[in-house]
């Protein structure tokens, strides 16, 4: 196994790095491949990591782990909207009202950038379908 490793010890709490515990990247910088100064252990309790983020953002907009599963369950596994489940492969986003916080249900990321789009205004949305009816009675 080819040793990318510089570092000795994890910065974070002084952990010794291991070729099994030291994170190597896939970014190359200045011709070299990056090497983290972290364990994996801290990498992953660091709080901007992507699965404590998620956890993070999900509590902001009123989220706890159980309702979404409770609504995935409700709803599923599928979108509220379309009913579907993510095209991307992603997990569904936790739709919330901006003005309340409180939860309302579980998008696909077309459907929630949809919402957001249309700045969550029912005005829009309508004047929107109208416009779609409009133009598709036109075609036939």
């Amino acid at each position: 196994m080819k040793q990318y490793r510089k570092h000795t010890h994890c910065r974070r709490n002084l952990h010794e790095m291991t070729p099994e515990n030291t994170i190597v990247g896939t970014t190359i910088r200045n011709g070299k491949r990056h090497t983290s100064h972290t364990c994996k252990a801290c990498h992953r309790a660091w709080p901007g990591h992507k699965a404590n983020a998620r956890k993070q953002q999900l509590k902001a907009s009123g989220w706890t782990p159980e309702l979404y599963e409770a609504i995935s369950i409700a709803q599923n596994g599928g979108c509220a909207i379309c009913g579907k489940p993510c095209s991307t492969g992603a997990r569904l986003a936790g739709d919330h009202n901006h003005v309340t916080g409180k939860p309302r249900g579980l998008l696909c990321k077309k459907h929630n950038l949809l919402l957001g789009y249309a700045d969550d205004s029912v005005a829009v949305l309508l004047a929107a379908a109208e416009y779609l009816r409009k133009h598709e009675a036109a075609q036939k």
